[in-house]
């Protein structure tokens, strides 16, 4: 007998929840409600939680509701920040800024905020094609925009120094990578060589399927001008691992990691680690180490350019193969229409994979 009672009052209390509203404290609850609490002697409690522990709930929906300890106040969750009805104004702390990230070795900044200088230098380019500058609309702030064209960038003194990166160094950079089957360069650092892949490059892939090939070279040039190519660590990628679509920004890092003797270049996309490449030590000479060379070891005559968008330049002097005015079939000789850059980075350190993730956290916020 207690089973059956039991059992008529769980279907009747199920019965309510599914078909009609539910009162605590009152028999009529409103009829536009789903529940309604009613008392003159007691109150509702919310969930009570420090800033930090609503900060790890897992993909908040708007309508949320907490009294915040830390904050001593209810706070709501209005879609994409919590605020404090006590003072009106988002209690969500602003995302810091990526300028804070390793900033005492950033050597080179691309902001592209309307500009095409690197910010610290005030270097300016020459312009291939067409690049176009834009003062918003970027994944922070400007971005620079280009329909084959590509930019090249006379000597920036903190780049163009002895050793300047032998200890490691990280390559980072916000893009639109359009569908590209050939081989297509993003940026890379050249000496006054003829040779296609200058000292430092960074290029790319993008397939139809969404899968990216990613290719870092480390390069040795010593100051009789003596060239040979430390690695072609090519990554094939797949499809698995870039779903950003060609018109999406991206963001892209690429590390050179000598920690322990060991050299590789490191891949990320979009805050994630995606593999390594190892430059074998069998190549690399023992008595020889990357370096930059500077213009008075380098002939009299030398100058690193940095370039985004080009294999081929047929400036003076030359800086590609034959003066700069052939290519190879695999190859594009600009970036093609549809490609974008904004915010890139030159680091003189290895940066660590907490790092590469705050600036991806922090860019994905427009910071």
């Amino acid at each position: 007998m207690k089973k059956l009672i039991f059992t008529s009052f769980f279907c009747s209390v199920l019965s309510s929840l599914v078909f009609a509203q539910v009162g605590i404290g009152t028999n009529t609850p409103n009829t536009s409600s789903v529940l309604e609490l009613s008392s003159t002697t007691k109150a509702f409690i919310p969930p009570r939680m420090t800033s930090a522990q609503r900060d790890l709930i897992v993909n908040p929906t708007a309508g949320m509701m907490i009294f915040n300890t830390t904050a001593t106040c209810v706070e709501i969750f209005r879609g994409t920040q919590w605020y404090n009805i006590c003072t009106g104004t988002s209690s969500t702390p602003p995302t810091p800024s990526s300028n804070t990230v390793a900033a005492a070795n950033l050597i080179a900044h691309w902001t592209f905020d309307n500009t095409k200088a690197e910010a610290i230098s005030g270097v300016l380019p020459t312009t291939g094609g067409t690049v176009t500058n834009n003062a918003s609309g970027g994944q922070i702030g400007g971005y620079a925009s280009f329909n084959n064209g590509y930019l090249v960038y006379p000597t920036i003194t903190n780049i163009n120094k002895p050793d300047a990166l032998a200890a490691g160094f990280t390559f980072t950079t916000w893009a639109k990578v359009p569908t590209a089957t050939n081989l297509t360069s993003l940026w890379q650092i050249n000496g006054n060589i003829n040779d296609i892949w200058g000292l430092v490059a960074y290029t790319f892939r993008h397939f139809a399927n969404d899968s990216l090939d990613l290719d870092g070279t480390i390069s040795h040039v010593n100051g009789s001008g003596v060239h040979s190519t430390y690695g072609d660590a090519f990554r094939e990628g797949t499809a698995a691992d870039f779903k950003t679509a060609p018109t999406a920004w991206a963001f892209l890092a690429m590390v050179y990691d000598t920690t322990g003797g060991t050299k590789q270049i490191k891949y990320y996309c979009n805050g994630v680690y995606k593999g390594a490449k190892t430059i074998s030590t069998a190549v690399i000479p023992a008595n020889e180490q990357f370096e930059l060379i500077a213009t008075s070891s380098f002939g009299g005559t030398g100058r690193q350019q940095v370039t985004f968008g080009t294999f081929n330049y047929s400036g003076s002097p030359a800086v590609f193969p034959s003066g700069g005015t052939s290519s190879s079939a695999w190859q594009n000789t600009s970036l093609p229409s549809g490609a974008a850059i904004d915010d890139t980075r030159l680091f003189n350190k290895a940066l660590s994979q907490t790092e590469i993730s705050d600036l991806w956290t922090r860019g994905s916020a427009g910071n």
